[in-house]
């Protein structure tokens, strides 16, 4: 993941400072960087990502799907929802994630 840094994005820009807070708080001040490199670990290892048809009226416009990730972050059981921005076809070094919500399950 050497260099791909900015690829995880945390919340939408008129929320980013909350959505900060609320992750330092429930991961322990863990880094934005830290959670991309576990998140990418987790998917490259074949955890479970699980693809979810998008139904919330706030996002359906923009996200056909949204995707969610469930894994252990320091001993704890951790929930992340996402969403995926790209542009058809698929350009990785254009594409980044939406982390729009994380928390301890």
């Amino acid at each position: 993941m050497e260099g791909r840094e900015h690829i995880i994005r945390i919340g939408a820009q008129s929320a980013e400072a909350g959505k900060r807070k609320k992750v330092s708080r429930a991961l322990s001040n863990i880094t934005l960087k830290e959670i991309g490199r576990l998140m990418y670990e987790h998917v490259a290892a074949g955890g479970d990502l699980d693809e979810v048809p998008e139904t919330r009226q706030e996002w359906s416009d923009q996200y056909e799907f949204h995707h969610d990730l469930r894994l252990t972050i320091h001993k704890k059981s951790v929930y992340i929802e996402t969403r995926l921005n790209c542009r058809l076809p698929v350009v990785p070094d254009e594409s980044w994630i939406l982390v729009v919500n994380i928390h301890e399950r």
